[in-house]
């Protein structure tokens, strides 16, 4: 079976994402503004990254303001480079059997994991080495919750995707697999971050 991030434009997809960060185009990513709007303000924040990361690998001798003249050919330029490391991962995700094992990481109370479970996900989440989510600050009792699930390939979507891996923000919060919402998925099992402990999830037709 043909992999189905080998069919995705990657040029077009960096020349997206490069466009908004440099603030010549609208926000690529509705389905995150729509669900959370002050996620908006964000594109600054990105902006400097990408600039910092254009210093570290020697594309600018010193940094330089996102305002600059100079930052929005200095960021379409990074983006370009960035969509081959991009396409190798994209193109490099496993799939069984046409479904793709994903994690799903929210902080919540326990007893509050609710369904659907939402759209954004990870395909390579690995033993995250903070006991709590990047952004999980006064958490409140709630707790850092992992999900695994197999999800069909068709209830990804792929080009949001890798926008969102083309991302630091995003791909820095584990968020890089972007679900259609509402499509089924199959819960495989779920745990607590901090202690390991096994959750158990009720016997539901969960979905996205």
């Amino acid at each position: 079976m043909q992999h189905p991030c080998s069919q995705l434009d990657y040029e077009k997809i960096a020349n997206t994402f490069g466009l908004a960060i440099s603030g010549q185009s609208e926000h690529w990513d509705k389905d995150m503004i729509r669900l959370h709007p002050e996620m908006a303000n964000a594109i600054d924040e990105e902006a400097d990254e990408i600039i910092s990361s254009c210093v570290d690998r020697d594309m600018i001798d010193e940094y330089i303001e996102s305002d600059d003249p100079r930052a929005k050919d200095l960021i379409m330029k990074w983006c370009q480079i960035r969509r081959h490391e991009v396409q190798e991962k994209m193109e490099n995700i496993p799939l069984e059997n046409g479904y793709v094992r994903a994690h799903r990481i929210i902080s919540c109370k326990p007893g509050d994991i609710r369904n659907p479970l939402g759209i954004f996900w990870s395909h390579d989440f690995k033993n995250w080495p903070d006991p709590t989510t990047p952004w999980g600050t006064n958490l409140k009792g709630k707790k850092t919750v992992v999900i695994e699930a197999l999800v069909p390939i068709e209830a990804v979507n792929w080009e949001y995707s890798a926008m969102a891996l083309m991302s630091w923000l995003l791909g820095d919060c584990e968020s890089e697999l972007r679900l259609y919402q509402n499509s089924p998925i199959t819960v495989e099992k779920a745990w607590y971050l901090e202690s390991g402990e096994k959750i158990e999830m009720p016997q539901l037709k969960w979905r996205s």
